[in-house]
C-alpha cells in the first residue's frame, strides 16, 4: 500500500469519529468510549507488528499499557514513569514482579525537583491521594484544591541515558504536560517508531500545549497522525507514526482494520 492509501484511511477515520452517532455520546461513555477501546487495542497490535526493543509509558498510573506489551513480548524492555508517589507505592510491588521498570519521577522538559499538584477537593467532592488527574500543572478550573509535593523531574532523554535501544514506542498520558515531555526527548524521538498520546483541543491545565501545537511538534520530529479516537468533546487520543515507508508498510493492516471497526460503529 502507498502513502496515498494511508492518507485515505486517515481521512476516513477522522470523518468517522466526528460523525454524530459517536460525537453526540456523553464524554467517555457509549460510542465515544468504544472508539477509545478500539484505538488502544489497535495500538497494542501495531506495537507487536513494529517489534521495538523498548517500550516507554509516561503518566503510567497502574501501567496497564506496559503490562499488555510486556505480556506480548516478554523480552521487551518496558519502562513506566509515574510521578505521583502514592500511586507508585501502590503498584510498584506488582509491576516489579512482572519485570516492568516502574520509576517514580516526572518526565518533563528539564531535570530537577518539581512541584507536583495532587487534586484533593473539587465542587464539594474529595479525591483520594492516588487519583489519576494529578499533574505538574494546575487545572484551569480554579475551584480545585491541591496537595503539593516535590517530585524528581527528568527529561526523557536523561531518564533513558543508560538504556540501550534502537527502536522504541511510547504511550503518553501526561495530564497536560505533553509539550514538556516532547521538548525533553529529541534523542528518544529520533529512534521512536510510534507514539500513543492523549491530546486536548482546549486548555484544561494552565499553560498546557493544545492538540494543534503538539501535533506540529511531532510532525517536525518526523511523525504523522494515522489514527485517533473521540473520547470527549475537547479531548482525544491519537497514534503518531514515524513518517517513512518502512514503518508505514509494516503497520498498514492495523490502520486499515481500525478504520473498518470505527466505520462499523456507524452502520
Amino acid at each position: 500500500m502507498s502513502f496515498l492509501e494511508l492518507e485515505r484511511l486517515e481521512s476516513e477515520i477522522a470523518s468517522s469519529v466526528a460523525a454524530p452517532l459517536i460525537a453526540d455520546s456523553p464524554n467517555r461513555q457509549g460510542n465515544r468510549a468504544h472508539t477509545a477501546t478500539l484505538l488502544e487495542d489497535a495500538f497494542i497490535t501495531l506495537v507487536a507488528a513494529l517489534a521495538p526493543d523498548l517500550s516507554v509509558e509516561v503518566g503510567a498510573h497502574e501501567a496497564s499499557y506496559s503490562k499488555r506489551v510486556k505480556a506480548n513480548s516478554p523480552g521487551l524492555t518496558a519502562i513506566a514513569f509515574e510521578a505521583n508517589p502514592h500511586v507508585h507505592k501502590a503498584y510498584w510491588p506488582e509491576l516489579d514482579q512482572l519485570g516492568i521498570d516502574y520509576r517514580n519521577c516526572a518526565i518533563c522538559s528539564e531535570s530537577g525537583p518539581m512541584p507536583f499538584f495532587i487534586p484533593r477537593k473539587w465542587a464539594g467532592g474529595e479525591f483520594k491521594p492516588g487519583n489519576m488527574i494529578s499533574s505538574l500543572l494546575m487545572r484551569r478550573n480554579e475551584s480545585f484544591e491541591y496537595d503539593t509535593v516535590t517530585v524528581d523531574g527528568l527529561t526523557l532523554d536523561a531518564a533513558l541515558a543508560d538504556t540501550d535501544y534502537r527502536r522504541a514506542t511510547a504511550w503518553i498520558d501526561a495530564e497536560g504536560v505533553q509539550r514538556e515531555i516532547l521538548e525533553g526527548a529529541p534523542g528518544f524521538l529520533s529512534r521512536a517508531q510510534a507514539i500513543f498520546i492523549e491530546l486536548e483541543s482546549r486548555e484544561v491545565w494552565l499553560g498546557q500545549g493544545d492538540a494543534g501545537s503538539i501535533g506540529q511538534m511531532l510532525e517536525q520530529a518526523g511523525f504523522r497522525m494515522v489514527m485517533r479516537d473521540n473520547i470527549a468533546r475537547s479531548q482525544y487520543n491519537a497514534v503518531f507514526l514515524k513518517n517513512n515507508i518502512v514503518v508505514t508498510e509494516s503497520i498498514m493492516t492495523e490502520v486499515s482494520d481500525y478504520a473498518a471497526k470505527i466505520k462499523s460503529i456507524l452502520t
